[in-house]
């Protein structure tokens, strides 16, 4: 009768050392998520890095979000080869090499001009998830987003930064398919009230 006590005992510190090696629950990921979502007119600067099968491009990017309307700009060096993107939120216009292409905003695919889906990327940008897909899988650490993969695009949080009252990302990278992008953010603006 002892030893099977003893063995219940033992089974019993046994799961308790288990649970303790099972990962914490995030608990300031809700707190994190609820003020980016109030964060909704920003700027950013950084570099930008992309590549779609064999054809690489990279460039400085400068992106202002209004909430459903974005301005983004990315440039080679001393501003050549700009690429101009201007969105309301359902059409997105983009301008290179004196060739502008209009799409609809929710074309996750396409190929003319721009290979990023431009309404998702507002939200992964700063560090959270696009509300219009589902979440496939997700990771986070810490109230930061680590790892995300939404509409088959798989993204990585690698660094992240105090800009005012907001920890925001400063590294990420993208992928789908043979699409690739990192962006490299050097700074942020929360605008219009959000700070």
């Amino acid at each position: 009768m002892n030893y099977h006590r003893l063995l219940l005992a033992v089974a019993i510190v046994l799961l308790q050392g288990c649970a303790g090696l099972m990962a914490p629950k995030d608990t300031s990921w809700p707190q994190q998520l609820n003020q980016l979502q109030a964060m909704s007119s920003w700027e950013l600067s950084g570099k930008l890095a992309l590549r779609d099968g064999d054809t690489a491009d990279s460039g400085k990017i400068r992106w202002q979000q209004h909430q459903d309307a974005t301005r983004m700009t990315v440039s080679g060096p001393f501003g050549v080869a700009a690429t101009n993107i201007v969105s309301d939120g359902q059409t997105v216009m983009v301008t290179r090499d004196d060739t502008r292409y209009t799409y609809n905003a929710q074309d996750m695919d396409t190929k003319r001009g721009w290979v990023l889906p431009i309404n998702a990327l507002a939200y992964w940008v700063k560090g959270m998830p696009a509300p219009q897909l589902r979440v496939q899988e997700m990771h986070t650490e810490g109230g930061e987003l680590k790892q995300l993969q939404q509409g088959d695009w798989h993204l990585s949080y690698t660094s992240y930064q105090q800009f005012g009252n907001h920890n925001l990302p400063t590294k990420m990278e993208i992928q789908k398919d043979n699409v690739w992008g990192r962006l490299v953010i050097k700074t942020w603006r929360p605008t219009l009230g959000d700070e």
